[in-house]
């Protein structure tokens, strides 16, 4: 008897992950169109702003292909592109602009993490890092935490060769989220 009164939740449940996967695929789709389209945004890092979120598809791409969203931390997100063996990055232009940061490779177009570096894992001297991948396509998502007051994307090599140039950010990109980002005021009855 018990489990004819959850069997429609049951269904829902069921019919609600239909739609989530249908949802997802069609603005993957979609994003992949767009980038087909677009081809001159793969060479260029894209940072997460109010400019941004305010475009057509963006936000449910967010949500139904990105990471989490890390409302104290800059993000920026660069790619796809074809990589042989390697992807090189520029380690001063990071370490200019943050104190902490992380910056992970996804494969294109699963979104599978591929790889990451962060601040606690790099030697301190060395101008560039190398990561060697498969061949296949890739994403970089970089994000910047205990930001300093001169904030660039790095320049990115593939295979040894130039693909992305370092792009000054705006200071202030997160400035539109101080509700999100200031601490909460805990209040007790």
């Amino acid at each position: 008897m018990k489990l004819i009164a959850v069997l429609p939740e049951i269904l829902l449940a069921g019919l609600s992950f239909v739609f989530y996967k249908l949802s997802k695929l069609a603005i993957g789709t979609l994003y992949l169109i767009y980038l087909r389209l677009n081809q001159k945004v793969q060479k260029q890092w894209r940072v997460l702003s109010a400019e941004t979120i305010t475009k057509p598809l963006v936000m449910p791409v967010l949500m139904t292909k990105a990471p989490r969203w890390n409302t104290h931390a800059v993000i920026c997100t660069l790619g796809p592109f074809p990589v042989e063996d390697r992807i090189s990055i520029d380690l001063n232009a990071i370490r200019s602009s943050a104190d902490a940061w992380i910056c992970v490779v996804y494969s294109f177009p699963q979104y599978d993490t591929i790889t990451s570096i962060s601040n606690q894992e790099v030697d301190a001297q060395g101008d560039w890092y190398d990561l060697t991948v498969n061949p296949g396509r890739y994403t970089i998502g970089l994000r910047y935490y205990q930001r300093r007051d001169t904030l660039k994307t790095p320049a990115i090599k593939v295979n040894g060769a130039p693909w992305a140039n370092p792009e000054a950010i705006d200071p202030q990109v997160n400035d539109f989220l101080p509700p999100f980002t200031q601490p909460k005021k805990l209040v007790l009855p």
